[in-house]
C-alpha cells in the first residue's frame, strides 16, 4: 500500500541527507518524533536502522526516492539539510556541509566549508585530503575572490613542500604571485615572495635568492605584516648562513627574534628561529649552547603540538649531540625525529635526517648500516630533487669509500660528483666538504 505522509516525508530527507544519516537530523528536519514511521519504513524493507544511524535497504531505493523529488525541492531541501547541519558546530564534518551546499547551487557558500575541510584535514596530518577539498573550494570561488583564492593556493604550496614535490609547490606560487600582482595586495605580495625565496633555499637552484627575499620582507613591512616579516628574517639567516657569512645570519635571527618578542601568536616562529639559532651555534663550536637551543625549541613545540617542528628540534639536537661524541644518543634522536616526519606526513627533511644517521654509523664504524643509510638518503634527495643534500651526502658516501672501504676509484667518482652540485650551487659548506675528502684521497693515493 502506499505510504503515509510521514513515511514519505522521511524517506524524500534521508534520500536528501544521504545514508548514515542519523534520527535526530531526519526528525529536526521533517519537524516531529520520526519513530513509528521509522519502525513501518523498517518492516516494509525501505530502511535499515543500526543504532541511530539510518540507510536505505539498497542504492535503487534511494535514488528512486531522490530522483521523485522535485528539482526546485531538491535545491531547497538541501540548502535546509546544510543549515540544520551547521547549527551541529564542530561535530559535523564540514566536507559533508559544503556538499549539501554545492548540490543546493550555494557555491560560495560550499567553497567556504570546502576551505574549512581541507584545514581540518591538514590539521590532522590528512595531507591528500586536504589537497582533494582545497581544489573543490577553488573550483567553486569565482576569479574575482583574490584573497580567498590565494589562501587556499599558500595552504597547497605548504601541503606539496611537505610532500617534498617542488614541481606541484613550483605551480602553486605561480598562482600566488599571479593573485598577488592582480590585487597590488603588499601583504599578498610579501607572502607570495617569501614563500618563493623559501622554495628556492630547499632546492637549491643556486639562483640569486637576495633580491627575492628582500623585496618579500620591503613589502611585509610596508604592510604591517609582522609574521611573513619575522620568516622572511628567518629565510635571511638561513641564506648568509648558506653563503658562509655566521655573523649575518645570527644578526639576521636576532632580529627576528626580536621582531617576534613573547607575542602568543608568534611563539612557534620564535621556536623555530632558536633551533635554526643552535644550527649556527652548532657549526661555530659552540656545542652547549646549541643543544640549549634545541632542547628550548623542542619543548615549545611539544607544548604548542606541531609534529614536524618537534621533529626539526630533535635533530637539531642529534647533530650537536653527534660534535659531543654522544653518537648513540644522537642518532636515538634523529630516529624519534624521522618518526614524528613520517606522522606527520613529512618527507622534505627524512633525506637529510637519513643521511645524518648513516654519518653517525660511519663514525662508529658500522660500515654496513652507514652505507645502507647513505644510499637510502640519496634516493631520496633525487626524489625530492634536493641538490644540496646530495652533494653534502655524496662527500660523505667518498670519505667511507676512502677510509673504510678502501675503494678510491669509486670514491673519485662521487666527489666529482658532489663537486658539480656543490659548485652550481656556490655552498661553502658543500664545496669546503667536497675538498676536505678530495684532499684525504690524495694523500692516500699518494702513499
Amino acid at each position: 500500500g502506499a505510504l503515509a505522509e510521514l513515511e514519505r516525508g522521511v524517506v524524500r530527507w534521508l534520500s536528501v541527507l544521504g545514508d548514515g544519516a542519523l534520527v535526530q537530523e531526519i526528525s529536526a528536519l521533517v519537524g516531529s518524533e520520526v519513530g513509528p514511521a521509522l519502525d513501518t519504513l523498517e518492516k516494509r524493507g525501505l530502511v535499515i536502522r543500526k543504532g541511530e544511524h539510518l540507510t536505505f535497504s539498497s542504492w535503487l531505493a534511494r535514488e528512486v526516492a531522490y530522483q521523485t523529488i522535485d528539482a526546485e525541492d531538491r535545491l531547497r531541501m538541501h540548502r535546509q539539510v546544510a543549515q540544520q547541519l551547521e547549527k551541529g558546530g564542530s561535530s559535523v564534518p564540514p566536507a559533508r556541509i559544503a556538499r549539501h551546499y554545492q548540490l543546493a547551487g550555494e557555491s560560495a557558500l560550499a567553497a567556504r566549508f570546502y576551505r574549512e575541510a581541507g584545514l581540518r584535514a591538514r590539521s590532522i596530518y590528512s595531507n591528500r585530503e586536504a589537497l582533494h577539498f582545497f581544489a573543490e573550494a577553488l573550483r567553486l570561488l569565482p576569479e574575482s575572490s583574490i584573497e580567498e583564492r590565494f589562501e587556499i593556493h599558500a595552504a597547497r604550496e605548504d601541503i606539496w613542500r611537505v610532500l617534498s614535490l617542488p614541481s606541484e609547490q613550483r605551480l602553486e606560487l605561480e598562482e600566488m604571485r599571479k593573485l598577488a600582482e592582480r590585487s597590488r595586495d603588499p601583504r599578498l605580495m610579501g607572502i607570495a615572495l617569501v614563500r618563493l625565496a623559501r622554495h628556492e633555499l630547499d632546492v637549491g637552484s643556486g639562483i640569486p635568492i637576495d633580491a627575492i627575499l628582500g623585496e618579500g620582507l620591503n613589502a611585509a613591512i610596508r604592510a604591517g605584516d609582522r609574521a611573513t616579516e619575522i620568516e622572511a628574517l628567518r629565510l635571511l639567516g638561513h641564506l648568509r648562513r648558506d653563503q658562509g657569512d655566521l655573523t649575518g645570519a645570527l644578526e639576521a635571527f636576532e632580529r627576528a627574534l626580536i621582531r617576534a618578542g613573547d607575542a602568543p601568536e608568534h611563539l612557534a616562529a620564535r621556536a623555530l628561529i632558536i633551533a635554526n639559532r643552535g644550527s649556527i651555534e652548532w657549526r661555530r663550536g659552540e656545542t652547549d649552547h646549541a643543544i640549549r637551543s634545541a632542547i628550548e625549541s623542542f619543548v615549545i613545540f611539544r607544548r604548542l603540538g606541531h609534529k614536524s617542528h618537534q621533529a626539526h628540534a630533535l635533530n637539531a639536537l642529534g647533530v650537536a649531540l653527534i660534535a659531543k661524541g654522544e653518537f648513540e644518543d644522537a642518532i636515538a634522536c634523529i630516529q624519534a625525529s624521522v618518526v614524528l616526519d613520517r606522522q606527520a606526513g613529512d618527507r622534505i627533511h627524512v633525506g637529510r635526517k637519513v643521511s645524518n644517521i648513516g654519518q653517525i654509523f660511519a663514525e662508529l664504524g658500522h660500515t654496513e648500516r652507514a652505507l645502507d643509510y647513505l644510499k637510502w638518503a640519496l634516493h631520496i634527495f633525487e626524489f625530492a630533487d634536493d641538490a644540496g643534500s646530495r652533494a653534502d651526502t655524496l662527500a660523505a658516501l667518498a670519505e667511507i669509500m676512502v677510509e673504510q672501504v678502501g675503494d678510491l676509484e669509486e670514491a673519485e667518482n662521487l666527489l666529482d660528483d658532489a663537486s658539480r652540485l656543490a659548485k652550481r650551487l656556490n655552498d661553502p659548506y658543500d664545496l669546503a666538504h667536497e675538498r676536505i675528502v678530495r684532499a684525504e684521497l690524495l694523500l692516500v693515493q699518494i702513499n
